[in-house]
């Protein structure tokens, strides 16, 4: 549900010191704001402490001589707190020094399960009329469903009304006005307090709104004149639950297109900082960054993965604020593709890197190793990418790979030969074996090699596959 009006206490009128009615029929989580209005500054309000209100703004104006009745500026202030239901009596409310003092609360209404977002802006009428226009600084934000309370201080106590009035704000439907307050007093030097609302009925605010009014009955050279504050008052959802969406699938060791966490409801407040952590059910995988914080003002986040091995992954996130987290949601991660094939436009460029992410077979190339046969020593070990040179004579194969002969995905730490001129595999047992009898592993990427004569014991790359 949004936002609504629900009770008003009465105004309080005197100088340094109020007792200032709560409003009627409060329960905990109504919204509760203090208006107040006080001559002269610098004379302040302190900040009720208890119970506990927030100031969310103040603004002194007002044209002429501050100790001159009719006339000098005026301090306006708009303190909030949420009920917590034991509210009753009257608040102390106090303005050290201050000449005249005004002073109400009024109460609003939130659905279960919602929460208070409020935001504000202010502005001044500076020049002495009846016909008031004040631009109220910056765009608070407003959407449909949004209340605009507006408190109106006057620096004399002439009016006799505050009529036709009207809040403008770009993007926006508004209401007409509703009037809670309208409250001269001769306490002091005299003032004015106004307060009314507005709703929001349709659309989202793109620029500062404009308040304008008629205060008759006339105007002197210093009134009336001075502040108007505006409080955006909403109602929304808390965030219960935490959302997870991405990629359906990759490629190992090459990271992820983003996965994106966010809350529900959309649109639901998060007190404080989130931290939501991604895992892959202690798979192996690398996630970047390990951890994304969401706020109300930045209620989603993003994080690739990178996939150790091949295989079906299980993504996951948690929180740390106790929300329901979202489903896991399944990645296939793929072995890399094929290192051939023919050389086509895209591959114009001569030599590059190659990026595998895999555990790579390596050792020295040397000239004794130029024949088409012969024994080549190789043995594990981890490097971050395969650097080659393209043979753009030779079928498209990769060659010229400088001490590395093979990528296989595997922790075997064995001496591995291949012997004769392409690197034989022979398949036994539903297993695949180098020539020599070691063993790699059900599932394991391997690249087949031709070896080049006359490349200085280069290898060409002809196609992988996976065991």
């Amino acid at each position: 549900m949004s936002a609504a009006f629900a009770t008003i206490g009465a105004v309080a009128d005197g100088s340094t010191a109020l007792t200032v009615d709560w409003p009627a029929s409060l329960a905990a989580g109504r919204l509760i704001v203090l208006a107040s209005l006080n001559k002269s500054p610098p004379d302040v309000p302190v900040t009720p402490s208890s119970p506990a209100f927030s100031l969310q703004t103040m603004l002194s104006a007002g044209e002429g001589s501050d100790a001159t009745s009719d006339q000098g500026e005026v301090n306006a202030a708009l303190f909030t707190r949420e009920s917590d239901g034991s509210e009753s009596g009257t608040l102390s409310f106090s303005v050290p020094d201050a000449s005249v003092t005004q002073a109400v609360m009024l109460s609003f209404t939130k659905g279960s399960g919602e929460s208070w977002a409020l935001a504000y802006a202010s502005g001044s009428q500076d020049t002495a009329s009846t016909s008031w226009s004040v631009v109220l600084g910056s765009d608070p934000g407003f959407i449909a469903g949004d209340i605009a309370l507006l408190v109106q201080g006057v620096n004399s106590n002439t009016p006799t009304s505050v009529n036709t009035r009207a809040l403008a704000v770009p993007g926006c439907t508004v209401s007409a006005a509703t009037e809670r307050v309208f409250a001269v007093t001769g306490t002091g030097r005299d003032q004015c307090l106004h307060v009314c609302e507005f709703a929001v009925t349709a659309g989202a605010s793109s620029g500062a709104a404009t308040y304008t009014a008629n205060v008759p009955p006339s105007a002197t050279a210093f009134a009336p004149t001075g502040p108007v504050l505006l409080l955006r008052v909403r109602a929304v959802a808390v965030a219960t639950g935490t959302t997870l969406t991405g990629p359906s699938s990759g490629v190992v060791g090459v990271p992820s297109s983003n996965f994106t966490v966010g809350v529900t409801p959309t649109g639901g407040t998060i007190s404080g900082t989130l931290t939501v952590t991604p895992g892959d059910a202690s798979d192996g995988g690398t996630f970047t960054p390990t951890s994304v914080e969401l706020t109300t003002a930045s209620p989603t986040g993003t994080f690739s993965y990178t996939p150790d091995d091949a295989g079906t992954k299980t993504i996951s996130i948690t929180d740390d604020g106790g929300l329901a987290d979202a489903s896991s949601v399944s990645y296939v991660s793929l072995p890399p593709p094929e290192l051939s094939g023919a050389i086509t436009a895209s591959d114009a460029a001569a030599s590059g890197n190659l990026s595998t992410g895999a555990s790579l077979l390596t050792g020295d190339v040397t000239t004794a190793d130029a024949a088409p046969t012969g024994t080549l020593g190789l043995q594990f070990s981890t490097v971050a990418s395969l650097p080659f040179t393209r043979n753009p004579g030779n079928g498209g194969r990769l060659v010229n790979l400088p001490n590395i002969a093979v990528a296989v995905l595997t922790d075997d730490a064995n001496l591995v030969r291949l012997n004769g001129s392409t690197g034989l595999l022979m398949a036994g047992d539903g297993r695949v074996t180098f020539a020599n009898g070691v063993p790699v592993p059900p599932g394991s990427s391997v690249i087949l090699l031709t070896r080049e004569p006359g490349l200085n014991g280069a290898l060409g790359v002809d196609r992988r596959i996976t065991t």
